[in-house]
Parts: structure tokens; sequence; C-alpha cells
């Protein structure tokens, strides 16, 4: 009937729609991490297909994070948000989010398409989360939600290992200034071992792209190149280990991330 194909075209027009919506709206914002409340938004969330829908969803759910940042459910429906308009973005970007749902490496043909503002979309993201992890300190659903944006990047754009190496030594900048003496925190033990953990993490994740991306462009390990960037790398992980050695003494992740 036409109510149904309302729902399904201009779900925003449907009234039942906007009511559920502010259901969960209501039972996320006073029950938290409400297990429930964001199921069914997610179910909701199936029903939106447009780019404007979608933007306006992401619009709503950041607003909700920066009051509710302690709060990982709503970071991750912001993440399957984002999924989804990369999904419907191109078909690039649905291939792109099969290979991720999958634990696929995506070849740089295939994420070479994504279209530019899906992209810009994601720096976006890592600044708002930035703003965030400056400004709440301590929280560590901030510094999950920065590790699924960090790979998201590099599977975005498809990286060499030199390019990888570079982003990653600049998320590994920015979460040392999240702990910098300059920085006004309020629990400097907890901001310093979440930047700890993240640093190792991002460490552990950029070193399975550059090896993924190896493999798919069936490059030489033994290159020169290639060698010296594997190399890096390792001397990056020595780095890290040491660090959260420092401020996690015997936290599990130093011996879960060994590669």
């Amino acid at each position: 009937g036409l109510e149904s194909k309302v729902l399904r075209d201009c779900p925003f027009e449907c009234t039942a729609f906007k009511d559920e919506l502010k259901l969960c709206e209501f039972n996320a914002s006073h029950n938290k991490n409400n297990y429930y409340a964001w199921t069914h938004r997610e179910w909701l969330l199936d029903r939106i297909s447009s780019k404007k829908g979608l933007l306006k969803e992401l619009d709503w759910v950041r607003k909700f994070n920066s009051m509710h940042v302690s709060e990982y459910s709503g970071l991750h429906y912001r993440y399957q948000v984002l999924l989804k308009l990369l999904q419907t973005s191109s078909a690039a970007g649905a291939t792109l989010v099969n290979d991720i749902l999958s634990s696929r490496h995506s070849s740089s043909k295939s994420t070479g398409a994504v279209e530019n503002w899906v992209v810009k979309m994601v720096e976006e993201e890592l600044e708002s989360n930035q703003d965030l992890i400056m400004n709440y300190c301590g929280f560590e659903s901030l510094w999950t939600y920065r590790r699924v944006l960090f790979l998201l990047q590099l599977r975005l754009k498809g990286l060499s290992p030199s390019k990888i190496i570079s982003t990653l030594d600049g998320e590994i900048k920015k979460a040392v200034a999240a702990c910098a003496e300059d920085v006004s925190l309020h629990d400097t033990e907890k901001q310093s071992r979440h930047s700890a953990t993240f640093q190792m993490w991002c460490i552990h994740a950029a070193t399975r792209q550059c090896e993924e991306y190896i493999d798919a462009q069936s490059v030489n390990k033994k290159d020169s190149r290639v060698s010296l960037e594997l190399r890096k790398l390792m001397q990056m992980r020595k780095t890290s280990e040491a660090n959260l050695e420092k401020y996690w003494p015997g936290h599990p992740s130093i011996s879960l991330m060994r590669f």
C-alpha cells in the first residue's frame, strides 16, 4: 500500500517510523548501553536507503555521542551508519563493505573508485573523535571507536606500505598529543593507558594491512623498499610495547598483539 511505499522510499515522512526513532532515542538516553534500543534502531537503519536520510541519521548520532561519550553502543551504531553510507555510495563501496564484514582484504582496484566524499567523511569522523578524546579524558569507548575508524581509513584508501606507515605515524603522534603535559586531563593514568593500547593496536592493524597488500599485489618481501618498511614497523612495535609496559605492566595486549 501507500504507507509501505512511503516507508520504503521516504521513511522520515512516515509518522510510525519517526515515532520508532523517538522511542529508540528515549530508551537509549535513559538506559545506558541499552542493547534493545540500539538493535531496534539498527533495524530501522536498514529501512533508510537515501544518502540524505543516512546523513541525517549520522548527524543525529553524532550529537547523541557528544552527550554520551562513555557509551560504546552509540559509537558502534555510528559505525554502522558510516558503513551504510559507504555501501550505498557506489558499487566499489558496497564491495569494500562486504570485504570488511567478511574480513577479506580489498584490492586497490576495488577501493580506487570509492567516492571522495566518503573518504572525506571518514576523515571528518577522525577529527571529531580526536576532539572528543582531547576534551573527555580517559574514556575507553572513544579510543575503541578510533580503532575502527583508523582501519576503515586504511582500507578505503588502499594504501601502499609506505603510505600505511605514514598514516600510522600520524595516528601515533595524535595519540601521544592526547597525553601531552599541556593538555588539561582529569585522569592522566587512564588516558595514557588507552593511548598506549591504541598505539599498539594500530601498529598491529597496520602490519596486517601491509602484509595483505603485499600478498594481494604479489610484491616480493625481499624487495629493499618493502623490507625497509617492514623493519620500520618492527621498530615501532618494539617502542610501542615498551610504552604500553610502562603505563600498563602485564597488560594482555602485549602478548596478544605480538606478530
